[in-house]
Order: C-alpha cells, then structure tokens, then sequence
C-alpha cells in the first residue's frame, strides 16, 4: 500500500480547509448575510483564534515533510 501518496493526497485536501473555515467565519458574522442570527464579536474572535489554530497546525504538517 503506498501511503506516500494518501499522506499527499491528505495534505492537498487540508490546503482548503483554512478557506473554507475564513469563509464560514465571514459569512456568518455578516449582517446582510445572516440578519439577527449572526455571530457576536466574541464568537467572531474565538472563531477567527480556532480558525488561525488550524492554519498553523496545517503549515507545521507541510514544514514537516519538507
């Protein structure tokens, strides 16, 4: 089994994550968007600390393999 290349195809896949999570994070926090139900500043900021966690983590997985 090569799991060079599900490590690879893994690591290509986490590359959308952090988009796909800042893009949530806006969407919800915008008022045009969600009207009443959107985030607060709190949960915007612990969103956006969760969100630069994750980015980090997925930059020491690639700084790992190189």
């Amino acid at each position: 089994m090569n799991l060079g290349g599900l490590i690879i195809s893994q690591m290509v896949l986490s590359i959308q994550l952090p988009i796909t999570v800042f893009l949530q994070i806006y969407l919800t926090s915008s008022q045009k968007v969600m009207g009443k139900h959107k985030n607060s500043k709190v949960m915007r900021l612990l969103l956006l600390l969760i969100g630069l966690i994750l980015t980090i983590l997925n930059i020491m997985l690639f700084a790992s393999f190189l």
